[in-house]
């Protein structure tokens, strides 16, 4: 296990971090530029100064109380910056070995050559840098960790400079390392879907602290805070109060709505965020024989509707009751007008966005009508503590 409580500085930015990790796992460290991903990483990595203390499988690398500081390189832990750190003017192959230095030549000729194949870099022994993709200069930062042996891995922004396809490859691939060799892995990152993908756990980072940490789906679905459904993509975020708890539920009501939640331990009259993630939104289609159990349905008008290529978000503006029937009104000659609101209101107010994979817009028709029924299914309803506000305001904070 790789764990760290360490508090360091950088300038007048203070972090104070809690994290570990066990081998053939991996922590995401998560959060937007600055919030102190990278030096976290660098303080384990033992290249910042810290005080506090760094464990590797129960031994001490940084024990601020007993004055042990061992120096990076021999911390059995292999560290991939952000640019990769190649040196441009050494080939691969040096390149990788050189952390060997000090081994009997044959030892390290076939320590390379035994990862530049398993990362698919044969023939390129001899290249610089320059003359490598940015792929294979990633693969080459790997192997130059992993030569080593390192008990684990600490991996910051690495696949911030290539692009989608190649993103999705060397997740895979890095996930094969990890099982092959049983490391731990920490990885940086500001990026959902490599969040997603890659972690055991996502630890997401705010100002200098760990403010939530946890599996990603409990991470995506649960925030503890606005701020975290915000930089998770919990774009629905409504402050309101608690009318009552219930046998087994919780009854909410915002400013425009009211819904019945799963249990949280708030008591009538508190002020509480109440999120729902666009995703678990669902439209209902009119005359539907079966209506989703325990959900709360609202009635709503799309007010934008944005084409994101395999999905599209839809902007609701909600109707207060009794809503007006569904579907675009015909005119006096009996046709049909156009949808009254995909891309003809852009920027005006709304209160909920739904997003829905392409395939399902597409049979629902969701292009020619311009009002649905919403359901918000009982379970996708998450409650925390919360202060009164405005909801536009609170839409403003879930949309950055």
């Amino acid at each position: 296990m790789l764990a760290a409580d360490v508090e360091a500085t950088a300038g007048a930015f203070r972090l104070r971090a809690a994290v570990e990790v066990e081998r053939g796992r991996t922590l995401v460290l998560f959060g937007a530029s600055g919030a102190g991903k990278s030096l976290l990483l660098r303080v384990i990595a033992g290249i910042h100064p810290a005080r506090g203390r760094i464990s590797l499988d129960g031994e001490a690398l940084l024990d601020s109380a007993r004055a042990v500081e061992v120096p990076p390189q021999r911390r059995r832990l292999g560290y991939v910056p952000q640019n990769y750190a190649l040196f441009p003017h050494l080939s691969v192959a040096d390149n990788v070995a050189f952390g060997l230095r000090g081994r009997p030549q044959r030892e390290r000729r076939r320590r390379v050559d035994e990862l530049l194949d398993q990362l698919e870099l044969d023939g390129m022994a001899g290249r610089r840098p320059a003359q490598l993709s940015g792929g294979q200069q990633q693969r080459v930062a790997l192997a130059r960790a992993l030569a080593t042996d390192p008990a684990a891995l600490l991996l910051d922004e690495p696949f911030a400079a290539l692009d989608a396809p190649l993103r999705r490859i060397l997740r895979r691939e890095l996930q094969t390392l990890r099982h092959r060799y049983g490391f731990a892995v920490i990885l940086v990152t500001h990026d959902l879907a490599d969040a997603c993908a890659l972690g055991d756990a996502i630890a997401v980072v705010a100002g200098g602290e760990i403010v939530q940490i946890g599996p990603p789906e409990e991470v995506l679905t649960r925030p503890a805070t606005p701020l975290v459904a915000r930089l998770t993509g919990m774009r629905n975020v409504f402050p309101g109060r608690v009318v009552r708890s219930l046998p087994g539920a919780l009854e909410v009501q915002t400013a425009r709505f009211t819904v019945r939640t799963p249990p949280f331990p708030f008591a009538a009259g508190a002020a509480v965020y109440l999120y729902v993630r666009p995703d678990a939104v669902t439209l209902v289609r009119e005359g539907a024989g079966r209506q989703p159990p325990d959900a709360t349905l609202l009635r709503g008008r799309i007010v934008d509707d944005q084409y994101l290529g395999p999905v599209h978000t839809l902007y609701f503006g909600l109707l207060d009751p009794p809503a007006a029937p569904a579907g675009p009104a015909p005119r006096g000659d009996g046709s049909v007008p156009p949808a009254a609101a995909p891309g003809a209101a852009v920027g005006a107010p709304y209160d909920l966005e739904v997003d829905i994979a392409a395939h399902p817009y597409g049979a629902l028709g969701v292009a020619t009508q311009g009002q649905w029924t919403l359901a918000l299914p009982f379970e996708a309803l998450h409650v925390t503590a919360g202060a009164p506000v405005a909801v536009a305001d609170a839409v403003a904070l879930a949309a950055g």
